[in-house]
């Protein structure tokens, strides 16, 4: 992770939920906290959650992926 220390991230998770946390969710939430510019964006109708420790680094949309998407680009 030493190398990444200076890259901007952002960590999008679209629908993932939680079928095979130690694949894609634990990683991000890693990669995020260790990351002092990153944060985590996840968007879906179940599980959308981000942990307490990451509140400050995180946005939880707990809704259809279209309609989020849908919300974001009216925001314009």
């Amino acid at each position: 992770m030493r190398f990444l220390k200076n890259i901007f991230s952002r960590q999008l998770k679209l629908g993932v939920g939680y079928n095979t946390p130690a694949i894609i969710r634990f990683p991000f939430e890693r990669m995020t906290e260790k990351m002092s510019d990153a944060k985590l964006v996840r968007i879906g109708r179940s599980r959308a959650d981000v942990p307490a420790k990451l509140k400050a680094k995180g946005i939880s949309i707990d809704d259809g992926i279209q309609a989020a998407m849908n919300a974001i680009c009216q925001s314009k």
